[in-house]
């Protein structure tokens, strides 16, 4: 548990000071060292830092512009307000076609506004760009159940759990899933 809060300190003790990569969103390499130390751990503390450590890695893009209006983009979402988190992510996604997370968080905006179709071709860019995305692998089996594509969505939560293991929630989905499935094969 030492190691960790080391670890926790220097990140935070890096980020303080600049020392942070210009570089950052899923084609960091910080990120496979944190893939494997996710996927092994069974430290629920360490789980969560990873998680946060991942989803901050890939919401960064290097561009101070662009990181303030991802920001911006969240709260619109979080407020409800869909129409600027719509017209900010299009901008985003317009500016920087190589960045997953806008393509990730426009495919959420766009599942919260029940437009399955445009949400799944977000989902899609999401997935090319940085397959590991468990986040968009787990939206993608929402999106899959919503559309009543049971065998989809079932194949979908298992590679978010191949991913990230540690998705409570995305296991308890794919289990009842699999009941329904199951009960319909009977």
């Amino acid at each position: 548990m030492n190691w960790l809060r080391k670890l926790v300190a220097a990140v935070a003790a890096c980020v303080l000071l600049g020392i942070v990569p210009s570089f950052a969103d899923q084609k960091d390499p910080r990120l496979d060292e944190y893939f494997a130390r996710l996927y092994k751990s069974a430290n629920e503390a360490e789980i969560a830092t990873l998680e946060q450590l991942i989803w901050r890695t890939w919401a960064e893009t290097g561009d101070a512009t662009i990181d303030r209006l991802f920001r911006e983009g969240v709260e619109a979402i979080q407020t409800f307000d869909f129409s600027k988190a719509l017209y900010i992510f299009t901008g985003i996604t317009g500016r920087l076609p190589d960045f997953a997370e806008g393509w990730n968080k426009r495919a959420t905006l766009y599942f919260m506004m029940e437009e399955y179709g445009k949400s799944l071709a977000d989902v899609d860019v999401t997935l090319k760009l940085e397959p590991r995305h468990f986040g968009a692998l787990a939206g993608l089996g929402h999106i899959r159940l919503r559309l009543g594509d049971l065998e989809d969505s079932v194949k979908a939560y298992e590679y978010a759990l191949k991913v990230n293991p540690h998705m409570p929630v995305v296991r308890l989905q794919l289990e009842q899933v699999k009941q329904v499935l199951s009960r319909r094969r009977a």
